[in-house]
């Protein structure tokens, strides 16, 4: 049934059909047919968001018996998902639904940042709550509850990716507390919302650089980095990539121009210091396969965005370079300072990816 030829009647059908099935076979559900149940109410309140306000007092109840029973998983988050997302379309719905937010973060631990996890799809359902959403998160960013910090750090940087912080001057003063904090995954979270707003043009990448370099950790400080939690160390190096210059303004430039112009200092220690990661953290892979691995192929996506000016090579010194007998002379090297490190990643990613062929003498 299309919008246009359904009837109010048959909206009204199809409703208590969905709702039935929802009521009848969440309650001795698993969380997944629950899920299920009302991402199916979400696409009939979707095509109808006028039902949304009929949709309202079922998620509640379910958020409530969840909530009774200690039930989070089964019935909180996909009522809340709902709530915040096909409920918060029609505009009429929006107040009732942040009334029932509210008064969710005042409960235990777990529904609370449950609901703080949720402020994300509010803010993309409905713009106009983006200022009572960001009040709340400056609270929660404060809160002693480490999973709180967590919530709403995490939500800061959903709301970043998604490029729905009006003026970063809201946040910013949160964020540089909570570089700070004494929880790896909080640090991650706004290590990665920095990168965020970098990419979408809110933040100057060489000032970025100073507030970690003077909050959280020198950004030359190689041994330092490496002793970090390896999940901070994930997003510092995603963060180290943003200064390429072809994030400036998203025009394609030609190598020449970009060789020409002036590198900040910033840019030139994130540049070193990613290629001294790339080598340190090369040689724990055998220590730790996993965990260096990913960070590894981080590092390498972080170089790839740089061109070869800002990489530390310059054209004319390498054609010398490559011209010249003996490298080693007084002035060769002198501007290829990158070349020798790139060559070296280069070369032990070829052996890393060397498909292993049969040996045809023993076939």
């Amino acid at each position: 049934v299309t919008p246009e030829l359904a009837s109010s009647r048959e909206e009204t059908c199809v409703f208590l059909v969905a709702s039935s099935l929802l009521c009848t076979k969440t309650r001795n559900s698993s969380s997944s047919d629950t899920e299920k149940n009302f991402e199916l109410l979400q696409q009939i309140v979707e095509r109808w968001p006028h039902l949304g306000v009929r949709s309202i007092p079922l998620a509640t109840s379910f958020i409530q018996a969840a909530v009774t029973q200690k039930d989070h998983n089964v019935g909180v988050v996909p009522a809340l998902r709902f709530l915040c997302s096909a409920a918060t379309i029609d505009p009429s719905c929006a107040q009732q639904v942040w009334s029932i937010m509210s008064t969710l973060t005042e409960h235990p631990s777990v529904v609370r940042t449950a609901s703080i996890r949720m402020f994300f799809l509010l803010c993309k359902a409905n713009r106009k709550l983006y200022g009572r959403v960001r009040d709340c998160l400056g609270r929660y960013c404060s809160s002693p509850d480490t999973k709180t910090r967590i919530a709403a750090t995490a939500t800061l940087c959903d709301l970043a990716r998604e490029d729905l912080i009006r003026d970063v001057s809201d946040v910013i003063s949160w964020l540089q507390r909570c570089l700070g904090d004494d929880e790896a995954i909080v640090v991650y979270y706004v290590l990665m919302t920095l990168h965020h707003l970098i990419r979408a043009g809110e933040l100057d990448f060489d000032l970025v650089i100073k507030v970690i370099s003077k909050t959280l950790i020198r950004c030359d400080d190689i041994v330092s980095i490496i002793e970090l939690s390896p999940v901070v160390v994930e997003a510092l190096v995603v963060l180290l990539g943003d200064g390429a210059q072809s994030f400036g303004d998203g025009s394609d430039k030609d190598d020449s121009s970009d060789e020409d112009s002036e590198i900040s200092p910033q840019v030139e220690v994130a540049v070193s210091t990613l290629l001294a990661l790339a080598k340190e953290y090369k040689e724990k892979i055998d220590g730790d396969s996993e965990s260096a691995l990913r960070t590894l192929n981080l590092i390498y996506s972080s170089l790839s965005g740089y061109n070869v000016g800002e990489l530390g090579v310059d054209t004319d010194a390498l054609r010398s370079l490559l011209s010249c007998d003996d490298p080693s002379e007084p002035g060769v090297l002198g501007g290829c300072a990158g070349y020798s490190s790139l060559k070296s990643i280069v070369m032990d990613g070829l052996v890393m990816c060397r498909p292993e062929f049969p040996d045809k003498a023993s076939d």
